[in-house]
């Protein structure tokens, strides 16, 4: 399966910085190296709600290893680290882990159903 990934007005650097990181992971691990874990990305954009704050939308992601839910990279343009950042952060991880669990689930079924 092909899929083509193009940039519009809606879409911005993170959330392309996001995609490629999961599917450069599923390129990995479909390719049949033998990894020692998997990693997934979470992604997460609000707009901002500060009546002072002139910039617009709050973008984060965060790049997961699989094995002990360890954070390899967070990206985010923010200026403060407030709540927005902590809610922004724990989607992101929460994502990640759903999009991990997905994959494995994919892999693993891939693997069943090929014996």
């Amino acid at each position: 399966m092909i899929q083509v990934v193009s940039l519009n007005s809606q879409h911005s650097f993170i959330q392309l910085l996001s995609d490629i990181l999961n599917c450069v992971n599923v390129a990995l691990v479909d390719s049949g190296l033998q990894c020692k874990s998997m990693a997934s990305c979470g992604y997460f954009k609000s707009s901002s709600t500060r009546e002072q704050s002139s910039e617009g939308d709050v973008e984060l992601l965060v790049n997961m290893a699989s094995d002990q839910n360890e954070i390899l990279g967070v990206y985010c343009d923010l200026n403060d680290y407030d709540d927005q950042f902590k809610k922004g952060f724990e989607q992101c991880v929460e994502n990640a882990k759903e999009l991990k669990s997905e994959l494995a689930a994919y892999f693993l079924g891939s693997i069943v159903g090929s014996n």
